[in-house]
């Protein structure tokens, strides 16, 4: 059996044709990261998946990305966050009565 992998290709002013609004749309995950972040005061962790969550909206709504495209692409900070993790984690303690 044969997979024909399509391609995605991304579309600069998918809002009316225009580049400005296109751009501000784009902007909103953003905006609702540091809107939380700055002006409600939410919980970092919160506000960063409320942005995600925006970012994905955006680029699946807005500029017609693949479902699967975005939640392949969601794998990949989540791995590197991982991997940074275990890195810092794995460093020997220097100090006097670490073990």
């Amino acid at each position: 059996m044969q997979v024909l992998a399509a391609t995605y290709t991304q579309h600069y002013t998918p809002v009316a044709g225009n580049v400005v609004l296109s751009a501000l749309v784009a902007a909103l995950p953003i905006i609702v990261l540091l809107g939380l972040l700055g002006l409600l005061r939410v919980k970092a962790h919160l506000a960063a998946l409320a942005g995600l969550v925006a970012s994905l909206l955006v680029a699946i709504v807005v500029f017609g990305m693949p479902v699967t495209e975005g939640a392949a692409g969601f794998g990949t900070p989540i791995a590197i966050c991982a991997a940074m993790l275990i890195g810092l984690g794995s460093g020997r303690c220097r100090r006097p009565g670490c073990r």
